[in-house]
């Protein structure tokens, strides 16, 4: 029996991958909003932390898209990378600019 055959009707790893990629942004912003006014440097570490999981949630579902195709597979994972990419930029962007001042 393949592997494949004995989870028949669920869904696929790379499918849920790449949806958890751009969900977990969207977790992100609204984790961020929420923790902004607790502790802006505990925000700061969940985003980053979330940020760099959701990234390689997107990068590994590429991988898979090649072996299990790529319908439903390619888009949620480049929109996923694509928007944590931005936000990790971000990050950094906001970090050296915190740096510079302190200096």
């Amino acid at each position: 029996m393949e592997p494949s055959a004995a989870v028949a009707g669920s869904r696929s790893r790379g499918k849920t991958l790449a949806n958890a990629s751009w969900i977990l942004f969207l977790g992100l912003v609204v984790a961020n909003s929420m923790l902004r006014r607790l502790s802006p440097a505990l925000a700061d570490l969940v985003v980053l932390a979330g940020a760099l999981t959701a990234l390689g949630a997107g990068v590994a579902a590429l991988f898979y898209a090649r072996r299990e195709g790529r319908r439903g597979i390619v888009l949620p994972g480049l929109i996923g990378i694509c928007l944590n990419g931005l936000l990790l930029l971000i990050f950094v962007a906001n970090l050296m600019a915190v740096r510079n001042a302190a200096r």
